[in-house]
């Protein structure tokens, strides 16, 4: 069944393995030859076993008293939240799992402002069984809480619940007015929310651009934040790369969340639609009422961003690529890639009304780490001679009559790539 993903949530501290494995290895050298060896040598090998079960006891101990730390006594709740600001309605989801340590029954309090959602209960699936020990699942509706009693549950059975709510807001409690060509965003914020937000980031279909923490009733001004380049699969190595984790118990997972949310936010999604995501530090935990567990997880905020295109007297689409199509498979809209050696790639332009120029450049990155300049030819499709045309040294600009000869009537551009056989396209 579904868990809304709260099964790789981190929780609590993790033993080190290691550290018992070394104990573990103590006590049978100690246990095995080495208390027989030095019985032997003072002639008490008659004590031998009364000395391995003392030995058996001590070492218990000291088990036991390394492993207080991570120990878990009461039920323990993991989540997943997504703060969604839609127009003027703020939305709450929260895809929460619960676990515990026995087998016995236990309850869970939830605020009755969320509506509650099974989504996967028990280990059996909610299979039904005529036995009295079969697993149950109880929910009870209150003023103030709803009560779900769970009983005759396998220990660490994780049972799992979504919570929705919705609230009308009359106006926006983000606000961004943002501006941006093909390299770089600049604009204002202004965070009526009530929540922190840090690294949130500016995504669309193949770019992103980092704007940093949003704090709570503060409004500021976005001064030229870079729009990179990145496919589906490379967000969450910029994400790691521009943005500091550090403050988190647990990065990598709060790395691995806010990619997978990016991913998930612009998947069927028209690529000129924009996104603000980010983790909320703050959230709302008063969800579980009045149960009193540990709760572990973590909470973002997402809605969706315009962003005016126009400047320098042009009309920008940062994404150009993601209107592409090949015939033949050989590049990928999405993932912005080339398979092989040679594409021919459509892009679309039906979108602009009006498009009167179209100007091919070099990209000026900063970074030689991240990007590394196109070898081989590239060439436009004259709709009028039915051939391909070279670009030479990607520059060149085409207005006017020019244009009108690489321009389809449908507002279609046509170019052809071909790879230099230096360039390896396994890797």
């Amino acid at each position: 069944g579904d868990d809304g993903g709260v099964s790789q949530v981190p929780v609590g501290v993790k033993p080190s393995m290691g550290k018992y494995l070394v104990i573990l290895c103590i006590y049978a050298v100690a246990a095995g030859p080495g208390i027989y060896l030095l019985l032997r040598k003072r002639n008490k090998r008659r004590y031998l076993w009364s000395y391995i079960c003392v030995l058996s006891v001590i070492f218990m101990g000291i088990i036991s008293i390394m492993g207080k730390s991570t120990n878990l006594y009461a039920p323990i709740i993991s989540y997943n939240g997504l703060y969604e600001q839609q127009n003027g309605v703020w939305s709450e989801t929260l895809q929460i799992g619960i676990q515990a340590p026995y087998n016995s029954a236990y309850h869970l309090y939830l605020e009755n402002e969320y509506r509650l959602l099974p989504l996967n209960i028990g280990s059996d699936c909610m299979k039904e069984y005529r036995s009295d020990t079969s697993e149950s699942v109880v929910i009870q509706m209150g003023e103030k809480n709803n009560r779900v009693t769970m009983d005759n549950m396998a220990s660490f059975v994780q049972n799992c619940f979504k919570l929705e709510k919705n609230r009308e807001t009359g106006t926006k409690q983000m606000q961004l007015s943002l501006q941006g060509d093909g390299k770089q965003v600049s604009g204002t914020w202004k965070n009526s929310t009530g929540y922190d937000i840090c690294n949130a980031v500016l995504v669309m279909q193949n770019r992103a651009a980092v704007l940093g923490d949003l704090e709570s009733g503060k409004e500021k001004t976005i001064t030229e934040s870079t729009l990179y380049s990145c496919g589906n699969g490379g967000i969450e190595l910029l994400i790691k790369e521009l943005m500091d984790f550090n403050e988190f118990q647990y990065p990598d997972y709060e790395i691995t969340n806010l990619s997978s949310q990016v991913w998930s936010a612009l998947r069927d999604r028209k690529p000129d639609q924009i996104y603000l995501i980010g983790i909320v530090t703050n959230p709302d935990l008063s969800f579980e009422g009045d149960s009193g567990y540990k709760i572990y997880g973590s909470t973002l905020f997402q809605m969706a961003v315009d962003v005016d295109w126009n400047s320098d007297g042009y009309l920008w689409c940062p994404n150009m690529e993601a209107y592409g199509f090949s015939r033949n498979g050989e590049f990928s809209s999405e993932t912005n890639l080339i398979n092989g050696k040679e594409a021919t790639v459509d892009y679309r332009a039906e979108q602009i009304t009006e498009l009167k120029t179209i100007i091919f450049s070099h990209a000026d990155y900063d970074d030689d780490k991240y990007y590394f300049p196109f070898k081989g030819k590239v060439a436009l499709y004259c709709w009028e001679t039915d051939t391909f045309e070279e670009i030479q040294n990607w520059e060149t600009t085409l207005e006017g009559e020019k244009l009108k000869h690489f321009l389809s009537d449908n507002g279609t551009i046509r170019v052809r790539y071909l790879l230099d056989d230096t360039i390896n396209t396994v890797n």
